[in-house]
Parts: C-alpha cells; sequence; structure tokens
C-alpha cells in the first residue's frame, strides 16, 4: 500500500483585499482587483514521486475528485490519501 499527502493551494497576481482598516468617515481608498487565480493540486506519494495539476479556474469538489482519480491511476493499486485540510 502506497501513501499520498495531499494538498491544494491558490496564487494570485493581486492579493485579494478582503478587509481594511478606515477611520470612521474617511472612504476606503484600496481597490480591489481581481484577476485569475493559479490553483495547484500535488500529492507526494510514499514512493517519493511528486504528482501534480495546475489550473486557471475555479478550484472546485469535483476538480478534486478528478484529481484523486488521475494519482490513483497514476499510482496503480492501493492508495492511501492523507489530506491537509483547513476549517
Amino acid at each position: 500500500m502506497k501513501l499520498a499527502y495531499v494538498d491544494e493551494a491558490g496564487f494570485a497576481h493581486a492579493q485579494p483585499n478582503r478587509s481594511a482598516w478606515t477611520e470612521t468617515g474617511e472612504v476606503h481608498l484600496i481597490t480591489d482587483e481581481r484577476g485569475k487565480r493559479l490553483n495547484v493540486l500535488a500529492a507526494l506519494i510514499s514512493t517519493g514521486v511528486l504528482f501534480k495539476a495546475m489550473f486557471w479556474q475555479t478550484s472546485t469538489a469535483s476538480a478534486f475528485v478528478g484529481f484523486l482519480g488521475l494519482l490513483l491511476k497514476s499510482v496503480g493499486g492501493p492508495l492511501t490519501v492523507i489530506l491537509d485540510t483547513r476549517v
């Protein structure tokens, strides 16, 4: 049996502006620029192999399931996935 340590990360050319501190009565001066995000799914297999997928679309559950399917096909055998999650 092989282990796969899986993680996901997203990269943006412009830092998202989720909040900012502004004095009461002043206008928030930072613009909210949005651009494409590069999403990366990667798995480090216990054999030392790195399996990865990069895409510009939104990271969704179906994209993740598709990644796991490709990972399983690549490994070819029993695989235990250890997933790094944040709540």
